[in-house]
């Protein structure tokens, strides 16, 4: 493979990323002016019974891959939080497999403590773990060959995203309620902002059924997402612009690898297009 070829498929790889974890990312909630913020009180609403939870992964309506989230509590209301992602991608009539695993310890305020997180790819290999002391993030961080320590400074400590979000569903919400959420962006390595807004309940058709969810809108730099909760809080739908959905489903529906068609690159080459 000549090295433009290589970085052709590197260039295109990497835009899947930021378009998966674009959809994935949610963070702390921090005080505003005109924002409601959500207090420690509100957003320790997460001891529910461990568990697994499945999500099919889909661009383009058609399904790319699947996602596995594993649930762990510990005595002193700390969560462990175990999140598997595999997409296939189709570059050079050749099917690629590409796995992401985050894993995350939350202290009982729902603020993170460590993460681990690793990518594996025909492409790039990359390795992270920190740890959230005082101030900073102490990050290392392997590619390849190469390694590095960097910190990253924080005013509070953030949290790592999962597919619980019942610290949204505080009593008394109204459609309009808006919410700053500050996160830590693991593939990135760097804090960002965002701003969640409520905008109601809505009838959407998932897995056969007409469900009523509640809607919430995220802004990120500009970009615009949608998901959509459960009265428990857990994420039934995502979408993000780039095309990507996300669907809670069973687990059998979710992993069943006879139905992902891998997700074309050249497709993809016509969308990144200017």
């Amino acid at each position: 493979m000549s090295d433009r070829t290589a970085r052709k498929n590197w260039f295109i790889f990497k835009f899947i990323l930021v378009g998966i974890w674009l959809a994935l990312l949610c963070g702390l909630l921090m005080r505003d002016a005109f924002i409601t913020s959500v207090s420690i009180q509100e957003r320790n609403i997460r001891r529910e019974a461990d568990r697994e939870e499945y999500q099919g992964i889909y661009f383009n309506n058609a399904k790319i891959g699947y996602m596995v989230n594993r649930y762990e509590t510990g005595d002193s209301g700390t969560l462990h939080i175990d999140q598997l992602a595999e997409i296939h991608i189709n570059v050079a009539e050749m099917v690629h497999r590409v796995i992401l695993r985050l894993q995350a310890d939350l202290l009982e305020d729902n603020s993170l403590h460590a993460f681990d997180i690793s990518l594996e790819s025909p492409f790039q290999t990359m390795h992270a773990k920190g740890e959230v002391a005082g101030n900073v993030i102490d990050i290392n961080l392997q590619t390849g060959n190469e390694s590095l320590h960097k910190q990253v400074p924080v005013d509070s400590s953030p949290v790592i995203p999962s597919a619980r979000r019942s610290y949204l569903l505080k009593k008394g919400i109204q459609p309009g309620d808006k919410m700053k959420l500050p996160f830590f962006d693991p593939m990135s390595l760097a804090t960002r902002n965002t701003v969640v807004e409520y905008k109601g309940l809505d009838d959407v058709f998932v897995n056969g059924r007409v469900l009523p969810l509640h809607k919430f809108m995220q802004t990120i730099s500009g970009v615009r997402l949608n998901f959509w909760l459960d009265d428990a809080g857990d994420v039934v739908k995502e979408e993000s612009p780039a095309g990507f959905v996300f669907l809670k489903e069973p687990k059998y529906r979710a992993m069943a690898e006879e139905t992902i068609e891998p997700i074309s690159a050249d497709f993809l080459n016509e969308l990144i297009r200017p």
